[in-house]
């Protein structure tokens, strides 16, 4: 795959509107967007990493770790993850 950038990046608003039809407003699961980004990240195994949003981490502190551990399984390079703590604006 030759396209020049030096890294991918996969937003949470991007996913839901492509795969959910939907504005981005807090409706996706981790599901949802480790699909997504395992998509991606798998459409060249060789090509650039993928950073890929990962919303408010979808729960306390076990479920970010299974969110950490999917992401890095669906071949996710870095992520980040949103520090709020109610629904988008």
């Amino acid at each position: 795959l030759q396209v020049g950038f030096p890294a991918l990046y996969m937003t949470g608003a991007g996913t839901t509107a492509s795969r959910l039809g939907m504005a981005d407003l807090g409706i996706a699961h981790l599901s949802d967007m480790k699909d997504h980004a395992e998509m991606i990240a798998n459409l060249d195994p060789y090509g650039p990493p993928l950073i890929a949003d990962m919303d408010t981490g979808y729960g306390g502190p076990l479920i970010v770790d299974k969110a950490v551990k999917a992401y890095i399984r669906a071949g996710v390079a870095g992520f980040h993850i949103e520090d709020q703590i109610q629904n988008k604006r």
